[in-house]
């Protein structure tokens, strides 16, 4: 079986390279176009058989597309914010923010169909190996015992798939591979979805093989015991909330199952980053990962940085789609929404000391801090290319014969509006701004009543998402974009991209803990996690802002830093920060609300955060910035899309959307 490693990765390469951007095109009749006992004549034709099931996997569930919209950016820690011509897409992020959805939206049938698609994938796979593989075992030198193994990784992933279905849309279809192509089955109910895979994946957890965590063994990649584990322990810990019916003790002990060992060798890394890095490969707290390898497998990147970025990043690699990033923690005037708010403000959430909180900045050995792009985006006395290496904005802030240096902030608005009137009025900062060629000029020079009228929290839910500029908010790099110079990085190709890690169960347990009134414990789980966080680079941020708060040079002590190589010119002591910010050594910290706020912190970007909000029942009764009302309840669940009902008659609407 260690031979298949290598055939699976290398039929999983040509994958991805003729199809990164993803698969959400749904043909009806997909599952039947290739004749199996044509296709499958050498080992390596199973090898691409189970590497389509998985490249579909990495882009349906983990990509850039419809899920991760879904579960971001209908919540209070992400955004996609219309930016100058970009990004309007005939305002359905306006849309998904403000819970004003219906059944033609478009992201709504991307995860319908991808899912399904990803079920249809693996049923294909699953009755290849029962009618065509198993029959002659030899030819292909595998044995029977082998074939089971794939078949029971076939029958949890069409679980996952049907989970995040259930978790979407509340109901759906079982689709499993006896049926067939032609069948349009009635919809199952929440209890039966859920039944379904419960069953699914305790029926084929023991035919699964063991990873061994931190290496490249013949499980990496791939559905493994633990990943099922992992799967189960999810949907236990959401079931209140998609059937009902409460299954935190369930969830507890598959918890402690796998802290036990049960499930493998899984640990806690030393530090809180090699999970992201480009040998995170070797983290022996990843459960399940997408590979990641330059000119060999998957790019893996979070979508949300500047087109220019790569004058800051120095690399090939810096530019992307200048599309998510987080929800602002600051009003156009600088005034702080966690004073007005109990949700959102992502930035803002993070303790002092906690090294999240320092402005992200990759050096060319390979090191990085932080893991949000904050303020000034430049590099001093460096170039990339030929040219100076600091990112150039764009569009709004074309204000010289070149470009003005790009700067981020925590802030959403048409900034570039008071400048117009500057230029049309003849004020004279207009070309104090010219000449600053930087964007932060305007926070400080601009009067409180100007800023003040370009405020995007506005009182119709969704409204300022329209209210973006090309440089608006922080941006997300919880993967790192290495420099050219450091060619192990690869820029960001050499990271597998995380599906599943040790804190998903550290965390889970700690919640269940929690619920029960088992404070201390959740607190010792929690602060495992949390306490690798609190480094010296923290530590130093979180001083010098004190510094400077008690010269007088900020306003207020939350006040994030300009640029990164101004955030840390004090030394901070960094057990001081941690003490404070210790669930152990603080219980009256840790309640609820500071739980669903960890989860947010820890998760921020990774497409979980609309079932923490709906877990703890703050998704349509939540507050934050540019949702200042309560939904309606049927916005807790998405429509079943049209396209799909117009495919299938025996599907029923959710309640809520039916006059849509």
């Amino acid at each position: 079986m260690k031979k298949f490693k290598k055939y699976l990765y290398v039929v999983l390469s040509i994958f991805f390279i003729m199809s990164y951007s993803g698969c959400t095109d749904l043909e009806e009749e997909l599952y039947n176009e290739i004749n199996a006992d044509n296709f499958y004549q050498t080992y390596d034709d199973i090898a691409a058989g189970l590497a389509r099931v998985y490249e579909h996997t990495s882009g349906g569930m983990r990509g850039g597309e419809g899920w991760w919209k879904l579960q971001e950016l209908t919540t209070d820690n992400m955004c996609i914010t219309t930016k100058g011509r970009h990004w309007y897409d005939e305002g359905k992020y306006a849309e998904i923010h403000g819970h004003s959805w219906n059944f033609m939206h478009g992201d709504m049938y991307s995860v319908w169909s991808g899912m399904y698609q990803g079920v249809g994938y693996a049923n294909n796979f699953y009755n290849d190996l029962e009618n065509v593989i198993e029959p002659k075992v030899g030819e292909f030198n595998i044995t029977e015992a082998d074939v089971k193994m794939f078949q029971a990784e076939m029958m949890v992933l069409s679980a996952v798939f049907h989970m995040n279905i259930l978790e979407a849309f509340g109901q759906g279809v079982i689709v499993t591979p006896e049926m067939s192509g032609e069948e349009r089955p009635v919809s199952s109910s929440a209890q039966e979805m859920f039944d379904f895979i419960e069953k699914t994946i305790k029926d084929n957890i023991g035919k699964l093989g063991n990873h061994v965590a931190g290496t490249q063994d013949e499980y990496y990649g791939r559905i493994n015991q633990a990943a099922a584990a992992t799967a189960l322990v999810r949907l236990y810990l959401n079931a209140e909330v998609t059937t009902g019916q409460a299954k935190f003790s369930e969830c507890k002990a598959e918890c402690e199952k796998f802290i036990d060992g049960t499930y493998g060798n899984y640990e806690l890394d030393d530090t809180w980053d090699l999970v992201w890095n480009y040998n995170n490969d070797k983290s022996k707290e990843i459960i399940w990962s997408y590979p990641g390898e330059l000119n060999w497998l998957r790019l893996t990147y979070m979508r949300s940085n500047h087109y220019q970025a790569k004058y800051f990043f120095r690399s090939q690699y810096g530019g992307s789609s200048n599309g998510p990033h987080l929800q602002p923690s600051q009003a156009t005037d600088g005034t702080f929404f966690a004073d007005k708010y109990d949700l959102g403000s992502p930035y803002q959430r993070y303790y002092d000391g906690d090294e999240r909180r320092v402005p992200m900045y990759i050096a060319d050995d390979g090191s990085r801090q932080g893991m949000f792009l904050i303020g000034t985006q430049s590099v001093p006395g460096a170039t990339w290319g030929g040219e100076p290496a600091f990112a150039f904005t764009s569009e709004e802030w074309k204000l010289t014969q070149g470009q003005d240096t790009l700067y981020h902030p925590d802030r959403v608005g048409r900034f570039s509006e008071i400048v117009i009137k500057w230029n049309e009025s003849g004020d004279p900062r207009y070309q104090e701004i010219v000449n600053a060629h930087n964007f932060k000029y305007i926070l400080t020079h601009a009067t409180e009543e100007e800023l003040k009228s370009v405020s995007s929290d506005k009182p119709e839910p969704g409204a300022g998402i329209m209210d973006g500029e090309e440089n608006t908010g922080f941006r997300l790099n919880k993967y790192p974009l290495y420099p050219d110079v450091f060619t192990p990085g690869g820029g960001s190709w050499n990271s597998d991209l995380v599906a599943m890690r040790l804190t998903d169960i550290y965390y889970a347990l700690a919640e269940c803990e929690l619920r029960a009134g088992n404070i201390a414990k959740a607190a010792e789980l929690l602060d495992a996690v949390r306490i690798r966080y609190f480094t010296q680079k923290g530590a130093d941020e979180a001083a010098t802002r004190e510094v400077k708060f008690a010269a007088g040079e900020i306003d207020d002590l939350r006040e994030p830093p300009n640029s990164w190589y101004e955030a840390t010119t004090e030394t901070g002591n960094m057990s001081n920060y941690w003490s404070k910010a210790s669930y152990v050594q603080n219980t009256g910290l840790l309640d609820m609300d500071e739980m669903l706020a960890e989860w947010g912190r820890e998760y921020i970007g990774e497409g979980f955060r609309r079932m923490q909000l709906r877990r703890f029942g703050k998704f349509t009764t939540g507050r934050w910035w540019n949702k200042n009302v309560v939904t309606d309840l049927h916005y807790e669940i998405f429509p079943i899309p049209l396209r799909a009902l117009n495919t299938n008659a025996n599907l029923t609407q959710n309640p809520g959307y039916e006059g849509y």
